[in-house]
């Protein structure tokens, strides 16, 4: 078996990656299928036509088989993490679910979940780093823990941009609050 993936690898390649991407926009679409929660930025601008656009991702393994090995690494721990979020994000509903970070917002700090979620995933990183310290001859282990980094990288990138953007509509929001609470003649909490 290990003989035939060698032998056809641009293609187990190319499969894994297809996987991968049809993994994670379905992920995507099952939780967020209004894009409410999609922390990418791009995905949310171009919608779902982009999003189903990425699949052609999987033809990268015909121009370099190496980078291929690292953009897989991130693709498949994006779709794990996605689908590890499904069950209480459908259950709540996406709408829902939006409601309730927006609470958690408004009641804490989000400097803290950007730091709780940074110091996780360099954490998370540094296998990626010990794989490619310790790769010696092993060029894979090395692509491997350029993924993992990767991976983090990206996770750090845009879910401080999440973050920001639901600070950002929290923060509308308790402003709205506050205006209501004038225009009533209610105490304000500030």
């Amino acid at each position: 078996m290990k003989t035939f993936i060698f032998d056809n690898f641009t293609h187990f390649l190319c499969i894994l990656l297809l996987m991968s991407r049809l993994g994670d926009v379905i992920s995507t679409y099952l939780a967020s299928p209004k894009l409410k929660l999609e922390t990418n930025p791009i995905v949310r601008k171009f919608r779902w036509p982009f999003a189903i656009l990425t699949i052609l991702v999987c033809f990268v393994p015909y121009y370099d088989t190496d980078l291929a090995v690292i953009i897989l690494i991130p693709f498949l721990l994006v779709c794990s993490s996605n689908i590890g979020e499904l069950w209480i994000i459908r259950t709540l509903g996406e709408d829902e679910f939006k409601k309730f970070m927006l609470a958690v917002c408004r009641k804490g700090e989000v400097s803290k979940a950007m730091y709780y979620m940074v110091v996780s995933n360099i954490f998370f990183s540094s296998v990626g780093a010990l794989l490619i310290l310790l790769h010696s001859k092993d060029e894979w282990a090395a692509l491997i823990g350029g993924g993992i980094m990767l991976y983090a990288s990206i996770i750090i990138f845009y879910k401080v941009l999440f973050f920001l953007r639901l600070d950002r509509q929290a923060n509308k929001e308790r402003y709205e609050m506050m205006i209501k609470k004038v225009d009533l003649g209610l105490p304000t909490d500030r």
